[in-house]
């Protein structure tokens, strides 16, 4: 009767170990799913706020229509590529100071 008592404690404690090992798995798959969550909540706030001041909506899109959103836009894209240009720079002092 104690041996069939061992024999419960002890598969108590495999399953034990076994969920605390499937909840670490379960958890670092979702950490690898959480920033596409991140993104589109993100856009989800955006649309939320827009749609609760619809002023700032009506004066964002008319920024679109005129004439000035193409010459933001232009110098926007010219730092993006200013960007691709330092980005190599940038990822080299960053694992210099790392070390």
């Amino acid at each position: 009767m104690a041996n069939r008592f061992d024999d419960i404690g002890r598969r108590k404690q495999a399953l034990i170990e076994k969920a605390a090992r499937d909840r670490a798995e379960l958890a670092r798959s979702y950490g690898n799913i959480q920033s596409p969550f991140q993104l589109s909540s993100r856009v989800l706030g955006i649309s939320r706020a827009l749609k609760n001041h619809p002023m700032v909506a009506a004066s964002l899109s008319s920024f679109l229509v005129s004439g000035y959103a193409g010459k933001a836009l232009g110098s926007a894209s010219k730092m993006l590529q200013l960007w691709k240009l330092g980005q190599p720079v940038w990822s080299w002092l960053r694992k210099r100071r790392q070390k």
